[in-house]
């Protein structure tokens, strides 16, 4: 497990399963970098829902971007 503060970096090689969570008191911002490019329209498609994520059409939307969900949702908690 990786905790960044405020200013850090983390970098997830291709095909590295991942997850982030923000277990702070304020509401964080997430700049995600991605090469080559593509993962930008996941990102574009999710925003479009306007209503509350349906898991299942959230994992479809990122199947067709190259995305895959693992696991179950992360939980709302502080590992440390």
């Amino acid at each position: 497990m990786l905790r960044a503060t405020t200013g850090g970096m983390a970098f997830g090689p291709r095909g590295m399963p991942h997850a982030f969570q923000n277990v702070g008191d304020t509401v964080g911002l997430l700049l995600i970098i991605t090469s080559p490019s593509g993962l930008e329209r996941f990102f574009e498609q999710a925003a479009e829902m306007s209503h509350p994520v349906d898991p299942e059409e959230l994992a479809a939307i990122g199947r067709a971007n190259w995305v895959e969900f693992m696991g179950p949702p992360l939980a709302v908690s502080d590992p440390l």
